[in-house]
């Protein structure tokens, strides 16, 4: 069974640099990693070293109407 992949960004700089996921592949430079959806990613997703790309781009807009 292969598991499915995602997108993912790091939290910050810090993230960046020092996170790795356990088959290896580190962030770049800049931008986002595809990384394997299993339990290591997933913890890493609700402790919220990382984000899935695109995640806060498809969020709602919060309404700033006072009707």
């Amino acid at each position: 069974m292969t598991l499915p992949r995602v997108r993912v960004l790091p939290r910050d700089d810090d993230m960046r640099r020092i996170l790795k996921h356990p088959s290896g592949l580190g962030f770049r430079s800049s931008g986002s990693i595809e990384w394997p959806l299993d339990k290591w990613t997933q913890r890493r997703l609700r402790e919220g070293a990382i984000t899935l790309e695109g995640e806060k781009e498809n969020a709602p807009a919060a309404s700033t109407s006072d009707k």
